[in-house]
């Protein structure tokens, strides 16, 4: 998908969630792109390398470091914004579900929900929490117990 120039600094912004990185001074991208597919995705980095420009990767907007839309070299760097890879797929054969960066936990929920009235996922209460970031903490401590305990 491509914009206007004018919509540039708005798509940039859209969701930065530390002002500061707003601020003038602060490096910006060449290019924020929006790839609609894995192909598309493909295509953007491969663009991007060929062009000598660094990759930025943003999905879901909480970068507070801003490392997904600044850099710190202030070299040239592209943003792919991962915004529109949201697709959610459960397979109930194999009681598994993948979920694309963007996706919600909502998202998953939902599918989850539709495709069996006995699968579900394990998560939180924050239905807007993108699935790309979202980690089981406690399963991983408890992992490092089990570990533990069996020396």
């Amino acid at each position: 998908m491509v914009y206007k120039i004018q919509s540039y600094a708005a798509l940039l912004n859209s969701s930065i969630s530390n002002l500061r990185f707003t601020l003038p001074g602060v490096g910006r991208p060449v290019a924020v792109v929006f790839p609609g597919s894995w192909d598309g995705l493909r295509a953007a980095v491969l663009c991007a390398r060929g062009a000598w420009l660094a990759v930025r990767v943003r999905s879901g907007g909480r970068s507070y470091e801003g490392l997904s839309y600044t850099t710190e070299n202030h070299g040239p760097f592209a943003v792919i914004d991962l915004a529109s890879l949201n697709r959610v797929r459960v397979d109930r054969g194999s009681a598994t579900a993948w979920a694309e960066a963007d996706a919600t936990l909502g998202e998953l929920y939902n599918a989850a929900g539709r495709s069996s009235r006995s699968l579900a996922f394990p998560g939180g209460t924050l239905l807007d929490r993108r699935a790309g970031r979202h980690h089981l903490r406690r399963r991983v401590r408890a992992l490092g117990a089990e570990a533990r305990a069996r020396r």
